[in-house]
Order: C-alpha cells, then sequence, then structure tokens
C-alpha cells in the first residue's frame, strides 16, 4: 500500500509542472532582425511564442523589410511597432493572432470566428475548413474554435473524418458557428494498428474494425467470445473438457495454426500501442474498450514482425470527454445453464439389465467362488434398484449460475483540464459447482492541453483478480458413474466408495481440497500527442506495470488421488483400494511472482492531402524490458485436514525440490512506414 501511495504522489508531481504552464498567459518576445522578410518575422514570434498567425501574401506585400530590436517585449508591442504604420491589422484571439487589411481594406476580405461541434455539442478539434476553389484554410484548435480570413462573399468546405463534410455559405458575418454529424459510411475508414491511425483508402490489408456500439450490443461474458460472434475470422475451438470455466482461457485463431510458435494460434495484443497478453485482454471491462482493430494479413507481419505471424488485435480503450460533470454506470446480468438435454443414458434398472445381458453375472463353471462373487454384485445392486436408487450422476456437479458486472464511469472538465475516474466488478460463476472468477479495478485518467498544440494524459489503473477451480473434478468421472450407485448412506452421510470399491466422486468434492490463484497489478500509462502542424504530428508514451501473482493448490489426504488400485486376492474380477504411505498423502503446492514492465514509444506521423493526392509517412521506435521472478514448491505428508499449512509436512514431494527462476528481457524495435495514394473517378 505504501508503495502505491508513493506512485500516486510521483504521478501528481509530474502534473503540476504541465498544469502550471498551461495557465500561464503572459507571452514575452526578445528579438533582433535587420532587413527580415515576412516570413522570417512570424516564424520567430511562433518559435518563442507559440501562436499561429494567419495571413495570405496579398495581405503583406506592400510591408516593408522588417528591422527590429525588442527585449522582453509583449507581442502585442511588437506587432503595433511594426504593422502601425500601415494599413495592415490584427485581432488576436486565444492562440491566433489573423492578419486583415485596415479600413482601407482591398479585396473586401473579413475575418470570420466560430466554433465547430457534433450533434452533442462536443467540440470538434483539428476540423479542416477551407475555402472553396483554394488551398487556403485552418484547422479548429482543441476546443474546437476556428479563426480564418475570407472574402466577403464565398464557401466554406468543412470536413473531419467520421463526419459528414458540409459545404456552408459565408455572407460577411462575423462568427458562424457550425455542426456536423456523423458520417455513418465513414465512421470505418480509419485503421488502428498501434503505431499508426491510416484511413482505409490508404492501408492495403485484411482489417476488421469494431466500434464500442457492436461491442455493447453483444455480451457473453468475455471479450473473446463475443469477438467470435461479430467477426466470422476470429473462432474459437471449442474445449469440451473445459466446458464453461470461466477460469480457461479459450483456444482462439485469427489465421489458423501454423507449425512456428511451438504451434500456437494465439495473436498478439496491443492494448493502447503497448503489447499486452491474452489474459489481460480476457479479464478487462468491455465498457473501456472504443474500438478493436483485428490485422490478419501480411500487414499485421509487416508492423510487428515474427510476433504478428498469427495476427494482431489492436485495442483502443476510452478517452475521457470535456463538459459538465456526467456519471455512467452499467449493470450486466448473466445466467448460465447446464444443457443436459443431448445426454441419453440409461437409468438404474435399464444400466444393470445390460451389464447381465452382456455377461457380466453369469456363473463360471467350474469357478463356485467367482460364480458367488458375480451373483452377490448383481443381487447387490439389483436391491438399489428395487429400493428406487436411480441417481442422476450428471446433475450433481452442476448448477443453474448467476453472474454479474457492474461497471462506472464518472468523467467532466473543461478547457485545458479533463478527468475521469473509472472502475468495475465482475462476479463470473461457471456452472461447475464453486467455480468463478472475481474481478475488479480502478482507473484514474488526468488530461492537460497545452497551448493548443500539446495533449499530456496519463491513467494509472489498479486491477484485481480472484480465481477459483470447482472441486468437484472432471465431468466426465459423473458420466461414466453407474447409476444403481448410492452415493450416500441410510442417514443421508456421504459414502467413500460405492459399492464396487471405487471412490465417490461427491465424496471427494466435500472435502477441504482448493485451488486459488490471485493476481494483482498497477499500471501507470503517460503519453504526450503534439500536433505540431502541417500534418505534422509526434506522439511519444511511457507505460510502467508493477504485478504480483500468488497460487494455492491443496488436496486433502483423505483424498482418491492418495488410494492405489490392486487386485483383490479373494475375487480376480474386483479391485480394492489401500491408501499410499503417510508421507506421501495429501499434497500442497504454493507459488508466488512478481514482475516489473517498462515500455517506451516515439512515433512521427506526416499526413498530408493535395487535391486527390495522399501522403503519408510513419516513423517510430520502441524499447521495452520485462523483469519477472517467481518461486514454488510442493510438499505432502499431511496427517489431517486441520493442519494444511507447510509447517505440518513431512517432505517435499518424492523427486521434487522448490523452484525459483528469475529473468530479464529487453528489445528494441524501429519501423518506418510510408504511402501514397491517388484518388481515381468512379465510372
Amino acid at each position: 500500500m505504501r508503495k502505491r501511495k508513493i506512485i500516486l504522489l510521483l504521478l501528481i508531481g509530474w502534473m503540476v509542472p504541465f498544469l502550471a504552464f498551461a495557465q500561464a498567459d503572459s507571452k514575452r518576445v526578445t528579438l533582433r532582425l535587420q532587413n527580415a522578410t515576412v516570413k522570417v518575422f512570424f516564424d520567430a514570434l511562433h518559435e518563442q511564442t507559440g501562436m499561429n498567425f494567419v495571413y495570405n501574401n496579398e495581405q503583406t506585400k506592400e510591408l516593408p523589410p522588417i528591422t527590429i530590436n525588442v527585449k522582453d517585449a509583449t507581442v502585442k508591442d511588437v506587432l503595433n511597432q511594426v504593422l502601425g504604420r500601415t494599413s495592415v491589422g490584427y485581432s488576436i484571439d486565444n492562440n491566433t493572432v489573423t492578419l486583415h487589411q485596415g479600413e482601407n481594406r482591398r479585396g473586401g476580405v473579413k475575418t470570420v470566428k466560430g466554433k465547430v461541434v457534433d450533434t452533442n455539442g462536443d467540440p470538434l478539434p483539428g476540423v479542416n475548413i477551407s475555402i472553396e476553389g483554394t488551398s487556403r484554410g485552418c484547422t479548429t484548435n482543441f476546443n474546437g474554435e476556428y479563426t480564418l480570413s475570407v472574402p466577403e462573399q464565398c464557401r466554406l468546405v468543412v470536413s473531419f473524418i467520421g463526419m459528414e463534410t458540409q459545404t456552408v455559405a459565408y455572407n460577411g458575418e462575423p462568427t458562424m458557428d457550425i455542426t456536423l454529424a456523423e458520417d455513418s459510411r465513414q465512421i470505418d475508414e480509419v485503421v488502428v494498428t498501434g503505431y499508426f491511425t491510416r484511413k482505409t483508402e490508404g492501408f492495403a490489408g485484411a482489417v476488421t474494425t469494431i466500434k464500442k456500439e457492436d461491442l455493447q450490443k453483444v455480451h457473453t461474458g468475455n471479450i473473446f467470445t463475443t469477438l467470435s460472434a461479430l467477426d466470422a475470422g476470429f473462432k474459437i475451438t471449442e474445449n469440451n473438457l473445459a466446458g464453461s470455466n470461466p477460469n480457461a482461457l479459450p483456444d482462439f485463431t485469427i489465421r489458423g495454426r501454423g507449425s512456428f510458435q511451438e504451434g500456437s494460434s494465439a495473436p498478439l495484443f496491443i492494448l493502447d500501442g503497448f503489447e499486452t497478453t491474452a489474459q489481460k485482454v480476457y479479464d478487462m471491462d468491455v465498457n473501456r474498450i472504443e474500438s478493436i482493430t483485428i490485422l490478419k494479413d501480411a500487414s499485421a507481419t509487416i508492423l510487428y514482425g515474427s510476433r504478428a505471424a498469427n495476427g494482431v488485435v489492436v485495442i483502443e480503450t476510452v478517452k475521457p470527454k470535456p463538459g459538465q460533470l456526467r456519471v455512467t454506470y452499467d449493470f450486466k446480468p448473466t445466467v448460465a445453464i447446464a444443457d443436459l438435454t443431448d445426454y441419453d443414458l440409461m437409468n438404474a434398472s435399464e444400466k444393470l439389465e445390460y451389464e447381465r445381458l452382456a455377461g457380466l453375472y453369469e456363473p463360471v463353471e467350474g469357478d463356485l467362488q467367482t460364480t458367488y462373487n458375480r451373483q452377490q454384485k448383481y443381487y447387490n445392486k439389483y436391491k438399489n434398484v428395487l429400493e428406487g436408487v436411480d441417481t442422476d450422476w450428471l446433475a450433481q456437479p452442476v448448477t443453474n449460475s448467476f453472474s454479474q458486472t457492474h461497471s462506472l464511469l464518472v468523467e467532466g472538465g473543461a478547457e485545458n483540464v479533463i478527468y475521469s475516474i473509472d472502475g468495475y466488478f465482475d462476479k463470473n460463476k461457471g456452472v461447475m459447482k464453486k467455480s468463478g472468477r472475481d474481478r475488479y479495478g480502478l482507473g484514474f485518467t488526468l488530461q492537460y492541453r497545452i497551448k493548443d498544440k500539446i495533449i499530456i494524459r496519463n491513467y494509472a489503473s489498479y486491477s484485481n483478480t480472484h480465481s477459483y477451480d470447482s472441486p468437484y473434478g472432471s465431468y466426465s468421472t459423473y458420466a461414466s458413474a453407474n447409476p444403481y450407485e448410492r452415493p450416500w448412506d441410510a442417514n443421508g452421510q456421504l459414502v467413500p466408495t460405492l459399492t464396487d470399491g471405487s471412490p465417490n466422486p461427491l465424496y471427494e468434492a466435500a472435502l477441504p481440497n482448493r485451488s486459488f490463484s490471485d493476481t494483482e497489478y498497477f499500471a501507470d500509462e503517460l503519453s504526450a500527442d503534439w500536433i505540431i502542424g502541417n500534418g505534422w504530428r509526434v506522439i511519444g508514451q511511457f507505460r510502467i506495470e508493477k504485478g504480483n501473482t500468488s497460487s494455492d493448490y491443496y488436496r486433502s489426504p483423505f483424498s482418491s488421488e492418495f488410494l492405489t488400485a490392486s487386485d483383490d486376492p479373494n475375487d480376480p474380477e474386483a479391485t480394492i483400494y489401500t491408501p499410499v504411505d503417510l508421507a506421501e498423502r495429501g499434497e500442497l503446492t504454493l507459488g508466488d511472482g512478481e514482475y516489473l514492465n517498462y515500455s517506451g514509444k516515439l512515433t512521427v506521423n506526416y499526413n498530408k492531402q493535395v487535391d486527390k493526392h495522399m501522403f503519408f509517412f510513419g516513423g517510430g521506435a520502441e524499447i521495452n524490458q520485462n523483469e519477472s521472478s517467481s518461486h514454488s514448491f510442493t510438499a505432502t505428508g499431511f496427517a489431517d485436514d486441520r493442519y494444511s499449512d507447510p509447517a505440518f509436512a513431512i517432505q517435499f514431494m518424492e523427486d521434487s525440490r522448490p523452484g525459483s527462476s528469475e529473468s530479464t528481457v529487453r528489445t528494441a524495435t524501429n519501423i518506418e512506414n510510408q504511402c501514397f495514394t491517388k484518388q481515381t473517378p468512379d465510372f
């Protein structure tokens, strides 16, 4: 607990400087230029202040070469000194300076301001606004605001990925707000690869994208069975031995089963840009998922190498949204029913008659002892049938289970600070009695925006999983049990053995056997997204994860596992069961482990569209370090279930010793991707 508090304090410490910087409202300039061009002058201002300057060559061609020498001056003072004696004026809105003609302006140039929002009223950053028929335009800032110098009469083209493009008429009004609606035809036109975000027409590969809305329509208990229901290419192999065990990870394929990687068919999982395990995805809260992209062919191998031989599943989580405080609660109940209708087994009288007709109880000529033993077995079983014994063994280890998932999201914020708190609790019960998997987690997101150019985002999360297997063992044991056997005595107590001397599986299930495992981890993800401008974008990410695991497996000394079978000297057709030596009875296996993973990634994207041509360039590098250690041992020789602590064991398991392992794995990856696309007319 103390370590978690220290990590949380460190995270807060990282964020304080960003907050202070974002609140700075005074920008000072020191310039010394001699006969500089207008472009050099405004580039120097942009470099020192981060402000954007909107102008065209027609407005500034009358300006003479600029000579200025100022120290610690405000932007306004510098602009007044340079533009004061010209016919060029300016206006400042937030972080944008727009030049315009003064009172004697020429060409009817106007400055229009406004805000672009979606149908919910949320601002849309990065929207392209251009003057129809020209290459002049701008993009909205992180608040969805824009400022643009335009002719008095023109048409503006407003476009954004996933939204319907609008063309609106401008007639000289000073402000114009625009609302964009979602375009269902374009919603799937973006491919998220884990390294880059690309438009579909510029991505040559087999890909399936599943949105949050699709996931919400299908609830199957875990994300893998949901994906199988939504994408026919994501196939889950039925495991009849595991059945509906919530602790058994499904076996699934995307690109088939290969001969490499020990024949594994598991794809590579990428969560918010970082590699993760199938087990963590299995335990995820589905409400945290914004989209899932499945890369199925050689395009995945190009990006991730041999790790992606079986395909890649890229998961993007929900990001916080600005606005008033919003609280979202989601409850998903699940009822699982054991369907036994496919089993058509004989009842007690039918099974006994079948055995009689098969000759199991026929007298043996010349062997009175065997004949007597056979007849005795038959009449003992026949007596049970006459007394109405007809045990439904199939129904003994199963039950109708009720599972529940609770999810809570609290989000809000405004201006430069956005936050969200998410939590979930999932209690997943199996149809095998006393089996289940309990999961809960908590996450906190804090996001800062600096100068409408940089987003700093931090997500800290904690997750805990407790799994427990059914003490009833394998279901096949009950399917092969005979219905004329009586598992309880006349007093209603479970009997250790059945009439043939074999162990009673229900007596075994009543013993204090246990099989538990626990996993917990704390993770922190820090990312910085810098939109440089002119199509350039730089994203840096860092993740650290600390986890612990433990397991506890115990078998009672009275378990049938510690009985040895041998032939009955009095009956060659019978088997007797005797306990093993005390030092070998009972079994306790304890294990624990811990790991610490670091990951860092830096990517650079360039995306530019000129008329019908689209250019894309992406480059990146990634480094990872995974440290892990584990310890385990198995002890035997327990006299009684009351003393199942390892201190009461007689010895370590025969031919075994305590185990321990440590490992450190480091990887470094770099990638470069280029693409040129030209749109061709439809005929």
